[in-house]
C-alpha cells in the first residue's frame, strides 16, 4: 500500500516519493551511482533585455524577434504587433491579408474581378 503523502528522504527536499523514499530526480542520482546533490529549482524564465518587451528569452538575453534582429546586424527597435485590420470590403469582417483585403477579397481583386459578398459556409 503506497503512503500518499511521503516526502523525500534526501535532507532539505520537499517533493513527494516516487521510488526507494527518494523524488523522481533524487532517485535517478541514486540509480545512476552518481553523488547525492541537492536538485535546482526550476528557474523562472527571464524577461527579454529589450525595455518595454514582455516576452521571454530565447538567446542571449533576447526574445526570438529581438534575436533575430541582433543576428542580422540591425540596431534594436521595437516588435511590429500583428495587424488587427479587418478586410475594407465593406459586407466583410475577416482579418486583414493584403493591400487591405482578406484573403478571399485579394484573390478577386488581383484577379480584376469585381468584389462580391463571401457565401457563408455550409
Amino acid at each position: 500500500m503506497r503512503k500518499k503523502n511521503r516526502i523525500c528522504k534526501f535532507e532539505d527536499c520537499h517533493v513527494p516519493v516516487r521510488a526507494r523514499g527518494f523524488c523522481q530526480g533524487h532517485y535517478r542520482q541514486y540509480m545512476n551511482g552518481r553523488e547525492m546533490k541537492p536538485i535546482r529549482s526550476r528557474l523562472k524564465p527571464k524577461k527579454c533585455l529589450y525595455e518595454d518587451c514582455d516576452l521571454y528569452v530565447v538567446s542571449r538575453g533576447m526574445c526570438s524577434g529581438h534575436y533575430a534582429q541582433y543576428q542580422r546586424g540591425l540596431p534594436l527597435s521595437e516588435l511590429f504587433a500583428r495587424s488587427k485590420r479587418k478586410c475594407s470590403f465593406e459586407e466583410c469582417d475577416r482579418k486583414h491579408r493584403a493591400k487591405g483585403y482578406c484573403g478571399v477579397h485579394y484573390q478577386q481583386h488581383k484577379r480584376g474581378n469585381k468584389l462580391t459578398p463571401i457565401r457563408a459556409r455550409q
